[in-house]
């Protein structure tokens, strides 16, 4: 239960970090930690699931379900700000290939 609620709580950090932090190395190297963090958590997870147990299946899929409610208020709001500031930086330059290029807005948008 507590490893796939913290994957949650995980999942919401990242979105945190990327939304509030300035692009910078320190960032990318949050992001690159919580991401090891999520995948290891993800390996542990399977493995228990792997464990053939009804009960744990069970307590995964709860704590899945938990750690979602729990934050889905959160995560929709740093969700919202980031299309906000998409938009902010879309409108800026008028598509001259420069920061708000649709490469630059995709990029943005894949890196949950």
């Amino acid at each position: 239960f507590a490893l796939a609620f913290f994957m949650e709580v995980l999942f919401v950090s990242q979105t945190y970090v990327h939304v509030t932090m300035k692009p910078s190395r320190e960032r990318k190297m949050i992001k690159v930690g919580l991401h090891v963090v999520q995948e290891l958590l993800g390996y542990l997870i399977m493995l228990v699931v792997m464990m053939l147990s009804i009960e744990m299946l069970f307590s995964v899929l709860a704590g899945l379900m938990v750690g979602y409610a729990w934050f889905y208020d959160v995560r929709e709001e740093k969700q919202q700000q980031q299309q906000q500031q998409q938009r902010r930086v879309v409108g800026g330059s008028g598509g001259d290939g420069g920061s708000a290029s649709p490469w630059y807005v995709r990029r943005q948008q894949n890196t949950f």
